[in-house]
């Protein structure tokens, strides 16, 4: 269905319907969904044609949603005035808005907003003033690399030229994430405002992702991170920032999450504090049910 959609719409677009790509793209899992179905089925026929579609899943991203830094971010499809308004009116729907701005102002604030969405995080307290659009997201970009490991693997025996430019592409993007991802200070790889040159240092899931991948430091601070968002039932989207409007902010678990962390926590030797995870997601979800 994805890739259906992906070759109808130029991306993946945020729901299958007429305009459901006039507003923004899905995050890039796409390469994982694929590697999970080939794994079982072997169906190298249905890979190819797989990887074609991924192949244009990355340009649009590259096209699309790339910054003057070379990283990429999340953004916004939408130009259309009326549009734009119309979802301007919907999140205040959701959240307290300024209704006095003008027309251009409420245009350019919704784009942030569509931009949030597109991360699947609508909304989350990671940007401090719902202006995703200053940013380079570290769990967008920790996707993207993954998206040029899995495509400089695939060509390696089928297209040296391919696989040449991915792993270019994919050490190019290692090195711009550790020059403005990595924060010292907290020891977290993190989201990073271009605009004001000012490293995230909220914890938040999405600092799991490098660890999912794999190309995280050693001494990168996993346990902080995971010991900042434990919960009784899992880890929570976000750290406290009191602040409980956001939906993918403190104290709410969401499953994606689980998956990314308990992934993060064995690769990187973590195994008791993987299966704590485990075993209090589970939990939550059977008390639940049964209640």
């Amino acid at each position: 269905n994805l890739l259906y959609a992906l070759k109808y719409f130029g991306c993946v677009p945020n729901y299958t319907r007429k305009d459901g790509a006039d507003f923004c793209s899905q995050p890039p899992l796409l390469s994982l969904m694929i590697k999970d179905v080939y794994e079982v089925t072997e169906d190298v026929v249905w890979l190819k044609k797989a990887v074609e579609g991924l192949e244009n899943e990355y340009a649009f991203w590259m096209k699309e949603r790339i910054t003057p830094l070379g990283l990429n971010q999340h953004g916004c499809n939408a130009t259309d005035k009326d549009v734009l308004l119309y979802y301007y009116g919907y999140v205040s729907s959701r959240i307290a808005l300024d209704q006095t701005l003008s027309d251009e102002e409420k245009m350019y604030k919704a784009k942030n907003f569509v931009a949030e969405a597109e991360s699947g995080e609508d909304f989350t307290p990671r940007y401090e003033n719902h202006n995703a659009l200053d940013y380079v997201q570290i769990d967008l970009n920790a996707h993207l690399y993954g998206v040029e490991d899995f495509l400089s693997k695939y060509f390696a025996d089928k297209d040296a030229e391919k696989a040449s430019f991915y792993t270019a592409r994919k050490k190019q993007r290692l090195a711009l994430i550790e020059k403005y991802c990595f924060n010292e200070k907290t020891g977290t790889y993190c989201d990073y405002n271009f605009v004001a040159d000012k490293k995230n240092e909220i914890v938040c899931a999405a600092c799991f992702l490098p660890y999912f991948y794999g190309f995280a430091r050693e001494n990168g601070n996993l346990s902080y991170i995971y010991q900042t968002l434990k919960t009784k039932g899992g880890v929570v989207s976000c750290q406290d920032t009191g602040d409980d409007i956001y939906q993918w902010g403190y104290p709410y678990i969401w499953a994606p999450h689980q998956y990314f962390a308990y992934k993060a926590l064995m690769r990187y030797g973590l195994k008791t504090e993987a299966e704590e995870l485990r075993l209090n997601y589970m939990r939550l979800l059977s008390s639940v049910y049964e209640r």
